[in-house]
C-alpha cells in the first residue's frame, strides 16, 4: 500500500498503481489464506462452524472501520495520507503473526499417504455445489461492497457519506449478520442453517 503514495491517482499513473494493487490482491490473498488456516487451526472441529461466524464477524468489523475511515482520511487529507494510513494498518494489524508459534503436528496417516491437492479437491462429486455456493458468496458479498461505493458517488453523496453509508452502515450490518450466523450455527449445526 504504502508503495502507492508515490503516484496521484490519474490517468496518467494507472499503470504502477494498477501493477501494486494487482500485487497487493495477490499477497493479500496469500494473506487471507494464510489467516483461513490458522483460524482452522485455532478451532477444534466442533468449533468450527460458530468459529468461522466469529472470523467474519471481526473481519466485518476491520471493514467498517476501515471502509469508512480510510474514506474520511481521504476526504480530509488526501491519497498520500490514505494509503500509508492503510499501509501502517496491515503492519500493525499483521504483527501478531511475527510472535505466532507454530505447533508442531502429525498428519494423519491418511493424509501422509496422499496429501490434500487442489487438483483431488475439484475431481471430488460434491465440488459443484459447494463451487456454486463459494461464487455465489463471492459475488454478493465480494462485488457489492466496491460496486455500491461508485453508485453512491455518482449519485452525488460525497466520499465522507458514502464512507458511513457503505463503510460504516453496511458492514455493521454484515457483522450483525456474521454474529447471528455464528449463534445459529452453533446452536442449530451447519447443515440446518
Amino acid at each position: 500500500y504504502a508503495s502507492l503514495a508515490f503516484w496521484a491517482p490519474d490517468p496518467a499513473h494507472l499503470g504502477p498503481v494498477a501493477v501494486t494493487l494487482v500485487v497487493a490482491a495477490f499477497v493479500f490473498q496469500t494473506q487471507d489464506i494464510a489467516v483461513d488456516a490458522y483460524t482452522l487451526d485455532a478451532f477444534e472441529p466442533h468449533e468450527r462452524g460458530p468459529g468461522s461466524g466469529v472470523k467474519t464477524a471481526f473481519e466485518s468489523l476491520g471493514d467498517a472501520v476501515a471502509g469508512a475511515g480510510l474514506l474520511l482520511l481521504y476526504s480530509a487529507y488526501g491519497w498520500q495520507a490514505m494509503v500509508c494510513a492503510a499501509a501502517l494498518a496491515l503492519l500493525v494489524f499483521s504483527s501478531p503473526v511475527l510472535f505466532r508459534r507454530e505447533t508442531e503436528r502429525v498428519a494423519p496417516e491418511a493424509v501422509r499417504a496422499r496429501p490434500p491437492s487442489i487438483l483431488a479437491f475439484l475431481r471430488r462429486p460434491d465440488t459443484p455445489p459447494i463451487a456454486a455456493i463459494l461464487l455465489g458468496c463471492g459475488v454478493v458479498n465480494h462485488t457489492f461492497y466496491p460496486v455500491a461505493g461508485v453508485v453512491l458517488v455518482d449519485a452525488g453523496l460525497s466520499l465522507a457519506q458514502v464512507g458511513v453509508v457503505v463503510g460504516t452502515v453496511y458492514s455493521l450490518a454484515y457483522l450483525a449478520g456474521a454474529t447471528l450466523s455464528a449463534w445459529a450455527v452453533a446452536r442449530f449445526g451447519a447443515t440446518r442453517v
